[in-house]
């Protein structure tokens, strides 16, 4: 057996629960159903199924069923942001919204794909050092006994945060109002979520050159000026953690080259350099819940979910 992930389970969201200001056809309940099911789709929603390709040739990860993000490639620029046309509307029964612009964002959100976080497999938990690193890291809860991600549980959550949770000076800052309930979300809460230190961590002091070196075992001493690096390059511990975080941390379907993000991510869990992981991930959901654009995947929903139902 290779080594690889399994992915995390799917489950329908609620179904019932409280009304909030912005009208809807049927009230929703915040929380999980009685049993956890997988999420089944209508004949015309199996239409647009297709399977995910594998990460790589050898890829080492079991293959994912997902959906496929549908939306016009035309845009158009709305304040400042380019905004897709010909977007499928998106179903407004049992769907909570804290803002007025609630439902006119909410189909560019629905519309977009879940990158759902996956188990690590048997062979890569037996590998102790890739462990421990990870162990190290307070990231173990993102690649082991990962829960149940509801889908409309998590999107319901983006469409919810508004610019005042970034905002200091806002009676709102670092919550989110779901279904009925505020769910504090901040740097510091993932941080806790996930058993790491609640203290805010400046970023890494470390050039991207050093960060080539080290992750290449000096093979290729400065970060190439045009292209990503090639995952060739990567040394075996850094091919495994690449592996690792384009399936969970820096989802990608790129595996055949390391963009630097991802590279400065694998480098600091690889050095057990100190990472204010808790505010990458933050800021990567609050990127989403800003954005229209409705190609880019929802990260680490499995996650969210933990967070709004811990």
């Amino acid at each position: 057996m290779g080594l690889g992930v399994t992915p995390s389970k799917k489950a329908n969201p609620p179904k019932e629960g409280r009304k909030t200001s912005t009208p809807a056809k049927k009230a929703v309940k915040f929380g999980p159903p009685r049993s956890a099911s997988k999420v089944t789709t209508s004949g015309k929603e199996k239409k647009n199924l297709k399977r995910k390709e594998p990460v790589s040739s050898e890829s080492e990860f079991e293959e994912e069923i997902v959906k496929t993000t549908t939306g016009g490639s035309s845009r158009k620029t709305v304040k400042g942001r380019k905004v897709p046309l010909n977007v499928p509307s998106a179903p407004l029964d049992n769907v909570s919204f804290h803002f007025e612009d609630g439902p006119t964002r909410w189909k560019f959100v629905f519309n977009r794909r879940l990158s759902v976080e996956r188990n690590l497999s048997k062979d890569f938990l037996k590998c102790k050092e890739l462990m421990e690193l990870i162990s190290a890291a307070g990231l173990m809860k993102t690649v082991k006994a990962l829960g149940v991600c509801y889908e409309k549980l998590v999107k319901e959550f983006l469409v919810n945060i508004g610019e005042d949770c970034n905002d200091p000076t806002s009676h709102e800052f670092r919550k989110v109002f779901v279904r009925g309930r505020c769910v504090n979300f901040s740097p510091s809460v993932i941080n806790q979520y996930l058993g790491r230190s609640i203290d805010e961590i400046a970023d890494m002091g470390v050039s991207q050159d050093e960060v080539c070196k080290t992750i290449t075992g000096n093979f290729v001493q400065a970060w190439p000026k045009k292209n990503n690096l090639s995952a060739t390059r990567l040394t075996a511990k850094y091919a495994l953690l690449n592996k690792i975080a384009a399936a969970n941390w820096v989802p990608t379907t790129h595996s055949n080259s390391v963009a630097t993000g991802l590279a400065r991510f694998i480098y600091a869990v690889g050095t057990k350099t100190s990472f204010a992981f808790g505010s990458y991930i933050f800021e990567q959901t609050f990127k989403h819940a800003k954005s229209l654009a409705v190609q880019m995947t929802i990260t680490f929903p499995t996650l969210l979910c933990g967070i709004i139902l811990d």
